[in-house]
């Protein structure tokens, strides 16, 4: 349910002398109450898979790991965000258009008008952003059983591509989503694909050392090195030294119309060098792409979890109302829309990668956990369930812990 018909229901109840409102409006409801001085509002999980192209602009605070870079044009107004001026029409922008300031860039329909919103500056599209990340999107295509391909110099292209695969279909990851890669790089890496190996292809792109570190820590050139495989002899420790000595001079400058010398079959990689760790290759991919592409990062503490009894987000819709629970996750999304009272109200959102848990912090609970609500990204949530229709539940939040601190407080127990 749009949060705009949330708070309007809130200024109802508190404009009238009723206690308690509930509206249902097809699989969906929400029921507010008053508690105390203020009204209290269960939010909604939705059990829909995430539609990219029909999220709201709120007032809410977006966690995303990756750094955005250059401007940033935000609405002045809380309203459903379109990105075309038509259903039947192409959008305003695209990803790698240029804009001029001035030039129209969405709509945002507010109170059943249609507002342009303007860029104010001219440059070119970088992201264009909505309610939730795009890592969010990942792991939603994940838990619907879509396969999701990593990064690779010989396949990837500007843009998020279907691959078919032996037993099925999978979605490709553009180079796009590396931070710090330029626009140049990613024109001559499209440009001179396929590559024969790690020095043809720093022959003919010339990437800059901390793009090239960057492709090899995140796995995009594991296939070119042959180390992508269970039984190769090679890992990405001996890649990431064999770069630092390709890169200590400069390549020079291809030229079409002399004759290359094959320097595939002289190339060798060192042996001997660590592997990074699982965990410690998707610190890196959440790093430089601010995605968890090979894996969600909530696995890392399942075996925790499950000692604690944490419910899983897709087994909250089988709980009875007022059923204390625990969950965990990625916090997606915080919000905190204005309310008439004057006091605060934080929706927070967690991903575990089986759906979405929304939890309600109130007055009392943000005592007790305000500094973890804005700052910390992975979170433990206790609270009680509230029953709001046949698909809706939501979390009465209680209390909050930092998950990352209570990893390594059950580690020390555990060893």
């Amino acid at each position: 349910m749009d949060i705009r018909k949330i708070k309007k229901l809130i200024e109802m109840l508190q404009e009238s002398d009723l206690n308690e409102i509930e509206v249902t409006q097809g699989e969906e409801s929400v029921k507010i109450s008053r508690g105390g001085s203020f009204a209290r509002v269960d939010s909604i999980v939705s059990q829909a898979p995430i539609s990219a192209s029909q999220t709201s602009v709120q007032n809410e605070e977006i966690v995303e790991e990756k750094k955005i870079e250059g401007n940033v044009v935000t609405s002045p107004i809380v309203g459903t965000f379109y990105r075309k001026p038509a259903p039947d029409k192409d959008p305003f922008i695209k990803v790698g258009d240029s804009v001029e300031a001035g030039e129209v860039l969405c709509i945002i329909e507010a109170m059943k008008m249609m507002n342009e919103i303007k860029s104010d500056y001219s440059g070119v599209i970088q992201s264009i952003g909505g309610m939730y990340p795009r890592r969010l999107l990942i792991a939603e295509a994940r838990r619907l059983g879509v396969r999701i391909l990593p990064i690779d110099v010989n396949r990837s292209t500007n843009e998020y591509l279907v691959e078919k695969m032996a037993n099925g279909h999978g979605v490709r990851m553009a180079l796009t989503e590396i931070a710090g890669i330029s626009n140049r790089e990613i024109e001559r890496i499209i440009c001179e694909q396929p590559f024969r190996d790690i020095a043809d292809f720093y022959i003919r792109t010339r990437p800059a050392r901390r793009t090239l570190e960057r492709l090899a820590l995140i796995g995009a050139l594991d296939s070119l090195a042959g180390i992508s495989g269970e039984e190769a002899q090679h890992s990405r420790g001996d890649l990431l030294v064999h770069i630092r000595q390709l890169t200590a001079k400069r390549p020079a400058v291809n030229d079409a119309n002399q004759l290359s010398f094959e320097l595939g079959s002289l190339e060798t990689l060192p042996q001997g060098n660590p592997s990074p760790s699982k965990q410690e290759r998707l610190d890196q991919e959440l790093k430089y792409t601010g995605m968890d592409i090979s894996a969600h990062q909530i696995e890392r503490f399942q075996e925790m979890l499950d000692d604690l009894g944490v419910v899983r987000a897709s087994e909250l819709v089988g709980l009875r109302s007022n059923t204390e629970v625990l969950v965990a996750g990625v916090r997606v999304a915080t919000q905190t829309p204005p309310m008439r009272s004057g006091k605060r109200v934080v929706f927070i959102s967690l991903d575990d990668g089986t759906g979405c848990a929304d939890a309600t912090f109130f007055d009392e609970a943000q005592r007790r956990c305000s500094s973890l609500l804005f700052q910390n990204r992975l979170l433990l949530i206790s609270g009680k369930t509230r029953r709001t229709g046949v698909r809706g539940v939501s979390v009465l939040a209680e209390n909050a812990w930092d998950l990352r601190q209570l990893w390594l407080e059950w580690e020390k127990k555990a060893s």
